[in-house]
């Protein structure tokens, strides 16, 4: 019996050793990394594509484009044609989208009316062709409703160009075909309400009021006539200038009376073209003139050069 106790004693203590033996290797069993880290990264894959595939629109079926095929891809989805559902009577309305190419159509012998919003002030016009294309530029209202407009006149049929026109508030591209016969007489744009187009009394500057009859108010004694008026190209036209002279603040063009024919006026060696009125018989350009061209007529242009002497 007594072997039996103390085996059984000595039993109970090999087990209790056992057992202290254990417990620090159940302690280190929460240290040991059991938990799978690979769980949160297979719930959370990486979503950063997303955004990359909104952006994904050039139909080239997977493959990107570069150099000519990328231009020619761009310019075919920006173009904005004519919508029989955008016409206001003879007025095209495109919705006005930076970066757009607007599609204009004009003919020989038809002028086309391009228009912008009240109290927006054209800064520069820029064209391609100004030889076979006649441009000039007019306004309609006064004061805070002022509208400036952009006269557009193509001299020959089958013919494209390329205009930009900028403003204090926008760029406009527009790409012009002249056809036989059919023409859009006016276009302008509608505006998105959101459009930080905002005139400002600062930027909405009307030109002088307009006479009748300027000529009775020139006193002629006071100007300077210094300068010269050459034909450079083409035949004599009816519209040649008959005198050029400035007071020191505005440059005058007289015309001979009743001309059928208004010609394109274009400044410096680029051929711009700058704020002018027509009144009466005369051009009245804002500034000193220093050199210029007067570009009329169909199927034989005439150039007129004039310069200061």
């Amino acid at each position: 019996m007594k072997r039996i106790a103390l085996f059984a004693i000595s039993g109970c203590l090999l087990l209790s050793a056992c057992a202290s033996k254990q417990s620090p290797e159940a302690g280190y069993r929460p240290a040991t990394q059991f938990i799978s880290p690979v769980v949160p990264r297979a719930s959370a894959p990486t979503i950063s594509t997303a955004p990359k595939l909104i952006q994904l629109k050039a139909p080239t079926n997977g493959k990107k484009l570069t150099g000519a095929a990328a231009i020619q891809v761009a310019n075919k989805k920006s173009t904005l044609r004519a919508d029989s559902s955008q016409y206001t009577n003879a007025i095209m309305n495109f919705d006005f989208t930076p970066g757009a190419l607007y599609q204009i159509y004009c003919a020989p012998l038809a002028v086309t009316d391009i228009q912008f919003e009240a109290g927006e002030t054209i800064v520069s016009v820029a064209a391609g062709d100004t030889l076979r294309w006649q441009v000039s530029k007019s306004y309609s209202g006064s004061e805070a409703g002022q509208c400036q407009h952009i006269l557009v006149k193509p001299i020959d049929k089958g013919l494209t160009n390329t205009m930009v026109i900028t403003t204090n508030l926008r760029t406009y591209h527009l790409v012009l075909y002249s056809t036989n016969k059919t023409y859009m007489a006016s276009v302008q744009w509608q505006y998105p309400n959101d459009d930080n187009g905002l005139v400002t009394q600062d930027q909405t500057q009307p030109p002088a009021s307009r006479d009748d009859d300027i000529s009775q108010s020139l006193n002629l004694n006071k100007m300077n006539f210094s300068y010269n008026i050459a034909l450079v190209k083409g035949p004599v036209p009816s519209w040649m200038p008959i005198a050029i002279f400035t007071d020191n603040n505005k440059t005058y063009i007289q015309f001979p009376k009743n001309i059928q024919e208004a010609p394109t006026l274009f400044i410096g060696e680029n051929a711009e073209i700058t704020n002018y009125r027509v009144v009466g018989d005369y051009y009245v350009i804002d500034g000193i003139l220093d050199n210029a061209e007067l570009v009329g007529g169909h199927t034989n242009p005439s150039v007129v050069k004039i310069y200061a002497k």
